[in-house]
């Protein structure tokens, strides 16, 4: 006999979960798109020699796009493994897991073969050639068993938090249910939609910077009293509940972007709410005006003025810059890289929104004098904080709040095709809207998946490989939610 009496269900079960969601999910692929990436970047290097041609660009998004969903369908697999590990049986989610990994298997040969533009021949010369040819006439099909669509469609459709549906509770859990439910209870459809009209919901600021949440990862030594340390894990964490509730505050910026920036300098910490943005491309851009280092001048400069420090330029779409307590910017000097910080009176403000109706103001530095006689503060940027770090963690925030607002579309769906009912049963039990709601499952712990493992893996350097791919699949993740979403009416909940 194998395994223990009594235990043959969930053993078999154990194992079909494992099958489901095994390596074969991302690695089927991964072949094809190495060959395509050896063939291009062949084809390339030859091209710059002889014609002073750039590396393409379609190819170079489409492989982009490709890496970051292979290395998040790897994040899932290994996360079923685990889990296992544990004793659990995870089968809903393998199943899940399994169902991705067949549509990447089946996406990836349709844009590779675009993007090549080649013919299929078996025959041909070029490994990718055949590797193509072997992959049109092999992809997988569609296999999710019918009964899984159920599972799918329900998965974590309970509570506030599907934090970590194949691991114990961790600390980002606990943080999200706290925060989670400050949200639930100040944060309804009616405040949002002020907050809209006015650009700010000062009660709620106020009751989630009464629990500390705008500051979590920003160390707890930090002037100014207000920081409570926490991970990067822990803040995403908050961000994945303000994203949830569609909360109209600058969480983001005040902790992850502009409170780490104040810390990383040694400025006090405000008890009110902060803002920063980017103020230089990042370094691997490549076009006609970058420098050599491949990056377009900073958008704000210092130069120094008797002794003091003079700050000129402008800064667009700063998110709630007309309330923030500071302003805190990147800017080059002669000296090098500095930290900026700034009273938002000093500026000249020009209000702005974005297709949210959030705040997106712009900011202008009209030679404002600053620190000294001029107010404000300028320190050296100390090692690990750069243009680039700040627009990692940027993308990190954004992918986080993707994530919870994902969350929170599935769920209402996930409710509303439960309650409703045709011909004496929940819509939700009729396969096309089943496998509607599993697309919607799957997009969203995609997303999720993505932006947790970038966060749990942000040290002081931003990890880029790991944010990228979350930035990517998050942007790609939130155009298909969103679209799926809008075929099914919903009430807000």
């Amino acid at each position: 006999m194998l395994g223990d009496v009594g235990s043959g269900w969930h053993q078999v079960t154990s194992e079909l979960a494992y099958e489901r969601s095994g390596p074969d999910r991302y690695l089927s692929a991964f072949g094809l798109l190495a060959a395509f990436v050896r063939e291009e970047r062949q084809r390339n290097e030859h091209q710059h020699r002889e014609f002073g041609v750039t590396f393409d660009d379609t190819a170079r998004a489409a492989v982009g796009r490709a890496s970051a969903k292979l290395w998040t369908i790897r994040q899932l697999s290994l996360a079923v493994a685990r889990s296992l590990e544990r004793g659990a049986a995870p089968a809903v989610e393998a199943a899940l897991v399994k169902d991705i990994g067949t549509l990447y298997e089946q996406e990836v040969v349709e844009v590779l073969r675009h993007v090549a533009g080649q013919e299929i021949d078996p025959g041909g010369p070029g490994l990718f050639e055949r590797l193509l040819a072997e992959a049109v006439q092999t992809a997988p099909s569609f296999t999710l068993p019918r009964r899984h669509h159920r599972g799918a469609a329900q998965y974590r459709g309970q509570g506030p938090d599907r934090g970590r549906p194949m691991s114990a509770p961790s600390d980002a859990d606990l943080v999200a249910e706290a925060v989670g439910e400050v949200l639930r209870a100040r944060c309804p459809q009616d405040v949002v939609a002020a907050a809209e009209r006015t650009g700010w919901a000062p009660e709620l600021w106020a009751a989630v910077a009464a629990g500390g949440f705008p500051w979590v990862s920003v160390p707890e030594d930090a002037a100014g009293g207000v920081a409570v340390g926490g991970s990067v894990a822990e803040a995403c964490a908050v961000l994945e509940q303000v994203g949830r509730y569609a909360a109209p505050l600058p969480v983001a910026e005040t902790g992850l972007l502009g409170g780490w920036l104040l810390a990383a300098a040694g400025f006090e910490i405000p008890s009110g709410p902060v803002t920063t943005a980017a103020t230089a491309g990042w370094s691997g851009t490549s076009s006609a005006d970058t420098g050599e280092e491949g990056r377009r001048p900073a958008s704000v400069s210092l130069r120094q003025e008797n002794g003091d420090w003079v700050a000129a330029g402008s800064v667009a779409r700063v998110p709630w810059a007309r309330e923030a307590a500071r302003i805190v910017l990147l800017a080059d000097s002669p000296d090098g890289l500095q930290v900026v910080a700034l009273d938002p009176g000093a500026a000249r403000i020009t209000p702005g929104t974005n297709l949210a109706a959030e705040p997106r103001d712009t900011v202008h530095l009209d030679d404002v004098p600053v620190g000294g006689a001029g107010g404000g503060e300028v320190a050296p940027a100390p090692d690990g904080v750069s243009h680039d770090a700040l627009l990692l963690r940027g993308a990190l925030s954004r992918a986080a709040l993707i994530a919870g607002a994902a969350g929170r579309i599935l769920d209402i769906t996930v409710t509303y095709t439960g309650q409703r009912q045709q011909f004496g049963r929940p819509v939700a039990r009729f396969q096309a809207v089943a496998a509607h709601l599993v697309r919607l499952a799957e997009q969203t712990e995609t997303v999720r998946m993505a932006a947790r493992v970038a966060a749990a893996n942000t040290r002081a350097e931003p990890p880029f490989l790991d944010i990228a791919a979350a930035a990517t699949v998050a942007g790609e993740s939130a155009g298909l939610i969103a679209a799926a979403r809008t075929r099914r009416p919903a009430r807000w909940a």
